[in-house]
Parts: structure tokens; C-alpha cells; sequence
């Protein structure tokens, strides 16, 4: 069984309903990480996902949510990221990184 990680950029509103949605939907790993940015602009959250790829399949039925309200501004998965993803996007790069992971 393989491990994705997976790198989302949300703001500091949504991130604690997120990490909590995420941890308890795929039970994998999550940590977050706040940076706050020198020009004044609103503090964000990197959120670091690690799941296995037998209970990954909810994590685009988890996002939805986030990303139909945009609050996700950035997903990272593999070499590919993503800037205010829409959820045709996430599905499209969810299903290229599970493939991937599912021959490599």
C-alpha cells in the first residue's frame, strides 16, 4: 500500500474545519504549518496530507466543500500544483496522482 502526500495552501478561517475534515475522512496524517506573509496580506495555512492510497478515495468528496467556496488556494500533488483549483482540476491532477502511484 502507497502513501500520497498532499500539499493544500488555505486561508487561516478554514483551515482548522479542513485539517479536521481531512484527518477523520481519509484517516491519515495531517500537519499544518501557518506563514504569514511580509506585505501584509492575510496569513494562509500549508496543510501536509499523507494518506494511504487504499483510503485516499474521499479526499476529492472532502475538498468540494472547501474548493467550491474557494477557500483552497493552492493543491499539490506530486510534481503538479495547482493555483485557485477548481474541482474539475483537483479531480482531474486526484485521479493523475493515483494512477501514478498505483504503477509506480
Amino acid at each position: 500500500m502507497g502513501e500520497l502526500v498532499l500539499t493544500l495552501e488555505t486561508d487561516a478561517v478554514a483551515s482548522d474545519d479542513l485539517r479536521h475534515a481531512l484527518a477523520e475522512g481519509t484517516v491519515g496524517h495531517v500537519s499544518a504549518a501557518r506563514k504569514s506573509h511580509l506585505d501584509g496580506s492575510a496569513e494562509t495555512v500549508i496543510l501536509i496530507v499523507q494518506v494511504a492510497t487504499l483510503a485516499a478515495s474521499s479526499v476529492p468528496t472532502i475538498l468540494l466543500p472547501f474548493l467550491n467556496r474557494k477557500r483552497v488556494r493552492k493543491f499539490k500533488c506530486g510534481d503538479i500544483e495547482i493555483e485557485n483549483p477548481t474541482p474539475e482540476q483537483v479531480e482531474q491532477l486526484w485521479e493523475r496522482c493515483m494512477k501514478a502511484q498505483a504503477e509506480g
